[in-house]
């Protein structure tokens, strides 16, 4: 009886001055259900973090789990993500990328790889489920405002988030697409590079069990935080457009679209019943994101990256390290 072959992954995390939360996300990978499943690690540091390389080590000493240190040395998201791209090889039939903020559940690697076998699809996104550190506001809370899904399995998703996709490694060799380093401070390059894929024919399939955690630190629980965070979705994401089109004169439908948002926001927050809880924070998110939208025209897009979101264990790590 012939042996079946196994599933090669690529892991792909990026990250920025974040030792422990690499720690933790690279101990939940070491936790996974494999199932004929094989995988590699590959860690983007954006800096030059001997703290980071030292985990990397000492993870693989304890796990032997084939994992490897990169240091990518201009600053960005986009150019982070680019670096994992370069390690991609024909040996690997995907890559998943998930962030130094995130945990993988157990069943993760499995689900999502088996979501992409049984539809066929090059692009998988799994949900993404928040985990507060500190007291959070029920507002926050019951809003959903850092979760992704639920999923149900083999449903399409007319957008991309990298931090918990699976890739086809013969889509990135054939179509070289790559992250655009124009969103290298501001974001959204996740936003712009699976338009990009989408434009080719690509679809995003979604994948139900395929879960991931991301910690939220209490720097990301205010009003003013998540506003900042819908204008900004909103201003990469008419850049996004433009790029995509290469041609100015779209702005004009996104301006349009934008100012649809702002309004029908702005509407809602005149609902009586809607002037406490989650709902009336939803109704002046969508009137950042269509703001967002409408500024992005102009170039108005601001940077997303210029301030390290710590969690209190990377804060904890980081005074304990010296």
């Amino acid at each position: 009886m012939s042996k079946i072959k196994s599933t090669h992954v690529g892991i792909m995390i990026t990250t920025f001055r974040r030792p422990t939360g690499v720690r933790r996300t690279l101990n939940s990978l070491a936790k996974q259900e494999q199932n004929n499943i094989t995988f590699e690690i590959h860690v983007i540091d954006n800096d030059c973090d001997p703290k980071i390389a030292a985990i990397i080590e000492r993870f693989k000493k304890i796990t032997h789990i084939e994992t490897y240190y990169h240091s990518e040395a201009k600053r960005g998201v986009a150019s982070a993500r680019n670096h994992a791209l370069q390690t991609v090889h024909e040996k690997m039939d995907y890559i998943a990328f998930i962030d130094d903020d995130e945990l993988a559940s157990p069943f993760w690697l499995k689900s999502i790889v088996e979501t992409a076998q049984q539809f066929n699809a090059s692009i998988v996104q799994g949900p993404v489920e928040p985990i507060y550190e500190n007291n959070v506001p029920s507002w926050f809370r019951n809003g959903r405002f850092t979760a992704l899904g639920p999923f149900r399995n083999g449903g399409e998703l007319r957008f991309g988030y990298s931090g918990n996709v699976l890739l086809s490694s013969r889509l990135l060799l054939k179509t070289g697409v790559r992250f655009d380093s124009r969103f290298d401070r501001s974001g959204g390059e996740d936003q712009h590079f699976f338009m990009s894929l989408m434009a080719m024919g690509s679809r995003i399939v979604t994948s139900r069990d395929a879960i991931v955690f991301e910690t939220i630190p209490a720097s990301r629980l205010s009003f003013h935080e998540l506003m900042r965070r819908r204008y900004r979705i909103g201003a990469t994401l008419t850049l996004a457009w433009r790029l995509l089109r290469n041609d100015r004169r779209v702005m004009p439908y996104r301006i349009l679209i934008g100012a649809g948002h702002a309004f029908i926001g702005f509407l809602g927050c005149f609902m009586p019943w809607h002037w406490r809880g989650y709902r009336l924070a939803s109704h002046f998110g969508r009137i950042a994101f269509g703001v967002g939208q409408i500024a992005g025209a102009g170039g108005l897009i601001g940077s997303s990256y210029s301030t390290v979101h710590k969690t209190c264990l990377d804060r904890t790590g980081d005074h304990a390290n010296g």
